[in-house]
Parts: structure tokens; C-alpha cells; sequence
């Protein structure tokens, strides 16, 4: 018959710790009095009184007190092994749920060209600024999802004379806490502050983003591939009932021998900025076609203002355009960019590739093109002047210089990792 072993592989142990371990008849008279103790409200810091020495049992052996010593170095050992085993793990391996990382609103990439996840590319909509009374800013939201009309920010000015620069001016704001909105353009804009009469002390940088692709473009987009000039205008502001209506009248006033092949909004500025860029194009027999770029400004209900900014050479030379037809609906507000694409592009060569780009918004996707199709150039990327201003599927340009313009379709099209896909149309300059 085999004998059985009284301790299973595993649970074994050596009698003479267990014995030493095994709590002694010293130890539970203790225990008993220091809970009397606490229950009478007296435990203190004093020793407990003296044990009746002959009730008093054999203290452990002299070597059971290193042996438990060293039981709890190991304990700890392994304690300070688990922990820096978490510590090495990645944050997102580690870190619970934060306002950052369940905050659907939350700007957890502030990279306004990177293709995200849906709902990921925000922000708050509102941004504040601190100018203290020496002219240093301070900037609590680093990250500002624009709106419509532009980047809200709400400016606190501690004196009076305090100056609020952005990358396209400055002025002045009032003591106290106003509101501002910046046409800034999505990305990395520089703010700073300063006090009537010194230099800014310091400056900031705000991240803007545009999920809802409410940025039409910069300067770049009026597609002046024959150049583009600053006059001296002798010719003063018109006005109008309409924005349309003040900047025909500018028109009016300007053009009396040539003919008026198109006036349209420029995709400058935001959707839905009070003031808006337009243009009036009229054709020559030898210059092409030439815009004058045209500010609009909202001067009270129902009257605008249209002055003269630039001259915007389309690059049309020698190929006369027609006049524009009629359109059946004719635009009052801004609501249309541009005109037909033969009075602004010249030389224009459609394009029959299979290159496409792809992102959750229409600019996202123009861009993942160009980085597929020109790698490391750099290219100025906005809307078209073309087609509705709102509208799902947009005509949008990529302009390498100011000679070559390649003019991009943007269309939904759903998939798991985006929303919106790009593909060239037809190319404008040589």
C-alpha cells in the first residue's frame, strides 16, 4: 500500500514555520487586552500593563523573527516589481476614463489636417484669452473648433490701451471680458497681446480646427494665375439694399466700356463671415479676362458697403470669354462662389486619373490627394470658385504656386474610415 502524503504538491510546508507562525498564547492575551482597551475609549501610545508571568507560554524561537523578516522582503520585492511593470505600460493601457478620453468634444488630436475619427476633430467653440496689464497672454483653450463666421474667442483685458494681435491685425479691446472672432485660418494661428505703446511681451499659439468645413480659403483661392496687384482706387465704396446689389453698383461705377462677364462671391473667408470677398470679372480682347476683388461689409439692416480691394489677372490673355448667361436665380446674399470655370481657368485640361484622396471632411480628403500625389510639395488647398457655398459635393483646388491650379471634385461617400472622397477634374495654367 502506498502511503499518502499528508501535503499535497503545492500546499507543502515545513512544520517548524508553521509552528512559528502559529499565533502563541502570549500574543492572544494581548490582542484581548488591547481591544478591552480601545472598547473602555484609553488606548493609548503607553505599553500594555505586565503579563501574570505564570500564564505566561514559551516565546517563539530566536530564529523564526529573521525568517519572517525575510518572508516580508519578498512580499515587498514582488509588490515593487508588479508596480513598475504597470509603470512601463503604455497611458492607454493604464489610465481610466477621463473628461479627455470619454468627452466626445474633447480635442484629443489638435492637428486640424489629420484624417480622424468621426466626432474627434473638436473643440470648444468658444476660446479665452487673458491680456494682463504688462501685455503677456495667456491662452486656456488651446484648441478652438471654428464656427460658421469664423474663430470665436472671448478676450479679458486687465488695463486700459490694451492691443489684441492675430496674424491678420489687431485692435483695440475694452477692459473686462469681450468677445472677438478672428477669420482665422484652420491651424496653428499666433496670438498675441500688448499695451498701448510697448511691444508685445509674448505670444501664443491657439490651434483652430474646421470638422464642419466651414473655411472657404485664403487669398490663394481667387486663382489669379496672371497675377495679382494692389491699386490705388480712385473709385470710392458703393452701396446697396443687397450684397449683390452694392457691389453691381461698384461695378456700375467701374466698368462703362467693358463688358461684365460675371459677378460672383470669392471662396474667401468663412461660410458665413459678415464680411465677404466678391468678385466682378470683365473680359478684353487682348488682357482676358480681370477681376476686381471687392470687400462686402454689412453697414445696419438691409444696406451693405462694396469697396475695391484688388486686381486679380485670371491669366486668360489672348482667349476672349463670352459673357456670363443670366442665371435663372440670381444670388443676393453670397450663397454662389464664383462663375464659370472658362473666365478664371486658363488653358484648362481635364484630367483622367484613378488618383483619389480620403477623409471625414471635404478639406481632410483634397489633402490625403495631394500628399498621394505630390509628396513633399507643398500645395494651398480651398474651395473652388464655383458652385453653391453649402453644398454636399464641392469643386475644390489645389494650387501648386500661382501657376498651375488643379481643380478637385469632392463627393460623400461613406466607409469605415471616412466620409468624403476626393479625385482631380481638370487642371488650369501650364
Amino acid at each position: 500500500m502506498i502511503p499518502t502524503d499528508p501535503h499535497p504538491r503545492g500546499t507543502r510546508a515545513d512544520a517548524r514555520l508553521r509552528a512559528a507562525l502559529r499565533p502563541t498564547d502570549e500574543d492572544r492575551v494581548d490582542a484581548a487586552r488591547l481591544v478591552d482597551r480601545v472598547l473602555e475609549g484609553s488606548a493609548t501610545s503607553r505599553p500594555l500593563p505586565a503579563r501574570d508571568a505564570a500564564a505566561s507560554t514559551p516565546r517563539r524561537p530566536r530564529w523564526a523573527v529573521p525568517l519572517m523578516a525575510a518572508s516580508v522582503a519578498a512580499c515587498l520585492a514582488l509588490a515593487v516589481g508588479a508596480f513598475a511593470q504597470l509603470q512601463a505600460r503604455s497611458p492607454e493601457q493604464t489610465a481610466a476614463p477621463t473628461a479627455a478620453s470619454s468627452d466626445p468634444s474633447f480635442p484629443l488630436a489638435p492637428d486640424a489636417d489629420r484624417p480622424m475619427a468621426p466626432g474627434r476633430v473638436s473643440g470648444p467653440e468658444t476660446g479665452a484669452v487673458t491680456c494682463s496689464s504688462t501685455g503677456r497672454i495667456r491662452v486656456a483653450t488651446p484648441v478652438v473648433r471654428a464656427r460658421r463666421d469664423g474663430v470665436h474667442l472671448r478676450v479679458t483685458a486687465a488695463v486700459p490701451g490694451t492691443l489684441f494681435n492675430t496674424p491678420d491685425g489687431g485692435g483695440s479691446v475694452p477692459v473686462g471680458t469681450s468677445d472677438v472672432v478672428v477669420d482665422a485660418t484652420p491651424g496653428k494661428v499666433t496670438l498675441s497681446c500688448s499695451v498701448t505703446g510697448t511691444a508685445p511681451t509674448s505670444s501664443a499659439d491657439l490651434q483652430v480646427v474646421d470638422p464642419g468645413g466651414s473655411w472657404l480659403g485664403g487669398a490663394g483661392n481667387l486663382v489669379c494665375l496672371g497675377g495679382i496687384a494692389q491699386p490705388s482706387w480712385v473709385v470710392g465704396p458703393a452701396t446697396g439694399t443687397t450684397r449683390r446689389g452694392a457691389v453691381e453698383a461698384l461695378s456700375a461705377r467701374m466698368n462703362t466700356d467693358r463688358p461684365v462677364a460675371a459677378i460672383g462671391r470669392a471662396p474667401v473667408g468663412y461660410v458665413g463671415s459678415a464680411t465677404q470677398t466678391w468678385t466682378i470679372d470683365v473680359t478684353g480682347a487682348t488682357s482676358g479676362t480681370v477681376a476686381t476683388v471687392v470687400s462686402v461689409r454689412p453697414l445696419g439692416p438691409n444696406r451693405y458697403e462694396a469697396a475695391p480691394d484688388r486686381i486679380c489677372d485670371r491669366g486668360t490673355a489672348g482667349s476672349r470669354a463670352a459673357p456670363a448667361d443670366t442665371p435663372d436665380v440670381v444670388d443676393t446674399d453670397g450663397t454662389t462662389l464664383g462663375g464659370p470655370p472658362q473666365l478664371w481657368c486658363p488653358a484648362m485640361a481635364k484630367l483622367d486619373t484613378g488618383a483619389e484622396g480620403r477623409g471625414m471632411t471635404p478639406r481632410v480628403a483634397v489633402l490625403d490627394l495631394a500628399r498621394r500625389t505630390s509628396p513633399g510639395t507643398p500645395v494651398e488647398v480651398g474651395r473652388a470658385p464655383m458652385g453653391p457655398v453649402e453644398t454636399a459635393s464641392q469643386a475644390w483646388t489645389l494650387a501648386h504656386g500661382r501657376t498651375k491650379v488643379t481643380v478637385v471634385q469632392v463627393t460623400p461617400k461613406e466607409t469605415a474610415s471616412s466620409r468624403f472622397v476626393a479625385r482631380p477634374d481638370f487642371t488650369c495654367g501650364r
